[in-house]
């Protein structure tokens, strides 16, 4: 999901519908770096998570849209954006590999905290 090496990470928190701010708001944000950034790397790069194909049929809970943002800076090339929705479906994507991630939302809560 994560390629190893990262020099940062941006957590941002963003506000669903049915919240005390505005669907889209920015709510909360966290920068990561060191050991915590590479123990989070490790976290997401598990082999163990269930993969869901893109295309596939799954389905999910009502969604209210809470979702973090994790932006991942390396020292030289792109950058790497994942999507974790917090809510509905609980899962995290790269963009090419989305997994159902439940745990991985509560494990970004103790940077951005849990929705209001």
């Amino acid at each position: 999901m994560v390629p190893p090496g990262p020099s940062s990470l941006s957590v941002c928190r963003y506000a669903g519908v049915n919240q005390p701010d505005e669907a889209g708001t920015l709510e909360r944000s966290h920068v990561v770096t060191g050991p915590a950034l590479a123990q989070l790397v490790a976290y997401l790069d598990m082999p163990t998570w269930q993969v869901i194909p893109a295309g596939a049929g799954y389905n999910c809970p009502l969604s209210e849209g809470r979702v973090d943002l994790l932006q991942f800076d390396y020292p030289s090339g792109p950058g790497v954006t994942v999507t974790v929705d917090t809510d509905g479906c609980r899962s995290a994507s790269n963009g090419v590999r989305t997994v159902a991630g439940d745990e991985i939302g509560a494990h970004l809560a103790r940077w951005v905290g849990t929705d209001r």
